[in-house]
């Protein structure tokens, strides 16, 4: 009866729920597609997608054209400068892979970085991408280090300052 709304993707899911539910109200659906009911919709909506996004097509789309859905903000560099500057270490923990993130990275964040960085993983202290959150944060798994710019990993043991690392907790 409730799902909880703890993720932007999952606001993006509630978002195109209500859509679908104005539409459904209105009868703007077809009944041989089968949502009959808001929780037959729901299943549909979330189903579709999380098809989309396990498959990847979403993220393909949105690595083409960023500027399409990313709104850039030249002062978001600065801030994690002065975050660091203030002696706090910075860590990006995403569930997204290496290519996603180091494309809409370096989309959102290279043109404005300060002259001493080169990447906006001077940003950071530590970089972990595929972490599968929220397990990452209950579980204990396995920490591997990308080694090459195309994602070639071997385990690791120890997370070091400045490394790139896929999963862990």
């Amino acid at each position: 009866r409730y799902n909880f709304l703890n993720t932007l993707f999952s606001v993006s899911e509630a978002c195109l729920f209500a859509q679908m539910v104005d539409r459904l109200d209105q009868g703007l659906i077809p009944m041989h597609v089968g949502a009959n009911s808001y929780q037959t919709l729901y299943k549909m909506v979330a189903k579709a997608l999380y098809r989309t996004h396990v498959e990847g097509r979403l993220k393909e789309e949105i690595i083409q054209d960023p500027s399409k859905y990313v709104e850039l903000d030249p002062d978001n560099a600065q801030t994690l400068v002065d975050v660091r500057d203030s002696g706090k270490k910075l860590i990006l923990i995403t569930n997204s892979d290496y290519e996603y993130t180091n494309k809409m990275m370096t989309y959102a964040y290279n043109p404005f970085l300060p002259e001493n960085m080169t990447t906006w993983r001077d940003l950071f202290d530590m970089v972990i991408v595929l972490s599968r959150k929220p397990d990452f944060f209950r579980q204990n798994m396995s920490l591997y280090e990308i080694v090459t710019e195309d994602g070639l990993m071997k385990p690791a043991y120890v997370a070091k300052q400045g490394g790139l690392y896929c999963g862990g907790s």
